[in-house]
């Protein structure tokens, strides 16, 4: 995979609830939010998995990270920039 246009990421985690980045929208889930991110505003999969926080207790959550691609009009730009 190509991560080299990818201009936004964003982390999410199970045990979170957050706002989305780009409109606000609650996220109430972990799978809410990667629905959300991939339905809404055009970002993809980039990694799930698994992560340790060591706060009180350990726990095990797991974690998604997903990117937005750049448009492709500024990725065109961009190698009509390199040469």
């Amino acid at each position: 995979m190509d991560y080299e246009n990818i201009e936004k990421v964003v982390h999410l985690s199970s045990d979170v609830s957050r706002s989305c980045t780009e409109c606000r929208h609650l996220l109430t889930s972990l799978e809410n939010g990667i629905n959300h991110y991939l339905e809404h505003h055009d970002y993809m999969l980039l990694h799930t998995g698994q992560e340790t926080i060591h706060e009180i207790e350990a726990s095990q959550t797991t974690v998604a990270v997903l990117g937005k691609p750049m448009a492709f009009n500024q990725v065109l730009a961009d190698a009509l920039e390199d040469g």
